[in-house]
């Protein structure tokens, strides 16, 4: 509570400040009270208070003196203000910032605003004598603080150290051929703050070469998903989700925008560096058309090459990432070579392989290729296909019938070639529908299901083979 008072000793210095001018009124003041014998005593009493009232209001004036409310907090005195209400507004103001500045419950012991005699240009700003007293109560230290973007982040005794530790984060990105600035708003300068908040230059450093949370908007690229988002971040799926509840992942769209809550730099240092960068050139190709070649055919004439160039590059870096890089000017060193290539235009023949094997016949696998083989082979070279004797068997693919016979242990077989070395293989058939040196389309019947040859039962055997190897059907039947 803040209380309203005037003591004796506040007086004395009062008149102490105005001593001359009551040497100088003395005379005067003889000559009243001499006139004032006469009168009874009581009276005397009384015209004489009056009287050194109206002797100490003048010299007020005449020594161009004010009163003003001097504060008194814990024991503590402060300034003046012109006030009562500016006194007690100050207290007030003072008081939720000590509370604020030190986290945690304070109550003055006593408060209280005393008017006094104080010359009119002593009298200070309500705003001044509230830090006045925060100053002496906030628990606070004064000290050198580094702001980024305008917030305290550390703090240190001296105002060299400060600029000493943002000179050892900077010189992190520095190298001979750069220039280096900070992207973000950094400075060094004084304030209060907690004494526990003052660290040495080498933990400041720590404390700029750390992260902050921030939220960015990220643009959805094609085949992008919330998954390979998150990776891309360094943060998990849920966290993702999180920041945006309203969007569904499997409903992603390119080009959609979604909110990331990610970890970013506390200090943005950006470096710019020119470069030279010898880079290739790529070769143009020209096609021709070509009526001697199948349709979707392509033979390379003359091979093209790449040419090379000196490209002097400006590039912009923050903390080592690029951001930005621009061409300043390009020396060619090599020309190109143009490729060309001849697209054949000729219809392809119903019989012309496609390249692309399709199951010979849709029954039942009974052995896969490398299994155990039967007592006349260790391993098996094919995939066996169980089915009804007199199922139509059906060319994998376009080609030239190269076999078609009986072939010792495979019994009634067919060879088709389908070029570029490739070849299918058709055993154990109960009859045979083309002969060597017909050509067959793919899907065309060329047998018939049997159980010829070493045969424990009516299926096909059916092998591909690449230069004379057998290899696993399935890795090239679709």
């Amino acid at each position: 509570m803040i209380a309203k008072s005037c003591t004796s000793k506040e007086r004395s210095g009062f008149f102490t400040a105005v001593g001359r001018k009551l040497l100088v009124a003395k005379g005067k003041a003889a000559v009243v009270r001499e006139k004032l014998t006469s009168q009874p005593s009581g009276a005397l009493f009384r015209y004489s208070y009056f009287l050194y009232f109206l002797i100490l209001l003048a010299l007020c004036f005449s020594v161009k003196l004010d009163f003003g409310y001097r504060v008194v907090v814990n024991g503590q005195s402060f300034g003046a203000v012109s006030t009562q209400q500016m006194a007690k507004r100050a207290v007030f103001s003072a008081y939720d910032a000590i509370v604020n500045a030190r986290g945690t419950d304070y109550k003055f012991e006593k408060a209280s605003c005393h008017l006094v005699p104080v010359s009119h240009d002593r009298l200070q700003s309500e705003e001044l004598l509230t830090n006045q007293i925060v100053t002496a109560f906030d628990g606070l230290t004064s000290a050198y603080g580094i702001t980024v973007d305008g917030q305290v982040v550390t703090a240190l005794e001296t105002e060299a150290d400060g600029y000493e530790a943002l000179s050892v984060v900077e010189a992190q990105y520095k190298n001979e051929h750069n220039e280096t600035h900070f992207a973000n708003q950094v400075a060094v300068q004084q304030c209060r703050v907690q004494p526990e908040m003052i660290v040495s230059k080498e933990d400041a450093v720590k404390v700029l070469n750390g992260t902050k949370d921030a939220l960015l908007t990220h643009t959805v690229s094609a085949g992008e998903t919330f998954s390979s988002i998150a990776l891309k971040y360094g943060i998990g799926t849920q966290q993702l989700l999180n920041a945006n509840p309203e969007i569904v992942p499997e409903l992603l769209q390119q080009g959609e925008k979604i909110l990331v809550a990610a970890p970013q730099p506390l200090v943005a240092v950006e470096a710019t560096e020119v470069i030279t960068i010898e880079e290739s050139i790529p070769y143009e190709v020209e096609e021709r058309k070509d009526s001697s070649i199948y349709k979707g055919t392509r033979k390379v004439l003359s091979k093209g090459t790449r040419g090379k160039k000196e490209v002097v590059y400006e590039v912009v870096r923050v903390n080592n990432e690029v951001t930005k890089k621009t061409a300043l000017s390009e020396t060619v060193l090599a020309n190109p070579t143009k490729e060309v290539v001849a697209v054949g235009t000729k219809i392809k023949p119903a019989t012309a392989p496609t390249g692309v094997f399709a199951r010979p016949y849709y029954g039942t696998i009974t052995a896969r290729f490398g299994s155990r083989g039967s007592r006349w082979a260790s391993t098996h070279t094919g995939i066996d296909y169980a089915g009804r004797t007199g199922d139509p068997i059906k060319a994998a693919d376009g080609g030239t019938v190269t076999y078609a016979g009986w072939n010792g242990s495979y019994g009634k077989m067919v060879k088709i070639s389908h070029g570029n070395g490739m070849e299918t293989w058709y055993a154990h058939m109960s009859s045979i529908s083309v002969k060597s040196g017909q050509k067959v389309a793919k899907g065309a019947t060329i047998g018939k299901i049997g159980s010829t040859g070493n045969s424990s039962g009516p299926h096909l055997h059916f092998e591909v083979r690449k230069n004379g190897v057998a290899k696993n059907p399935s890795n090239y039947v679709k």
